[in-house]
């Protein structure tokens, strides 16, 4: 008799900065392809976070309000 394997559920959040270059349709298509990235490793997306930016700060990714934990 074979043993049942469960493998545990893996979960992604996506993170993303719009820089003011990126049209609103070509960011929204940058982020359903990473949706589409994760889903095809395995993983369930569960939270999208997004920032709109003139530019990146050397310290972070995410920038001020940005900046509050995930979990």
């Amino acid at each position: 008799m074979q043993k049942e394997v469960k493998e545990k559920p893996r979960y992604a959040v996506v993170a993303a900065v719009q820089l003011p270059s990126v049209s609103d349709v070509e960011f929204e298509a940058s982020l359903t392809e990473l949706r589409e990235l994760a889903k095809t490793l395995g993983f369930t997306v569960t939270r999208t976070f997004m920032q709109k930016r003139s530019g990146f700060d050397s310290t972070a990714y995410l920038g001020v309000g940005g900046d509050t934990p995930l979990c």
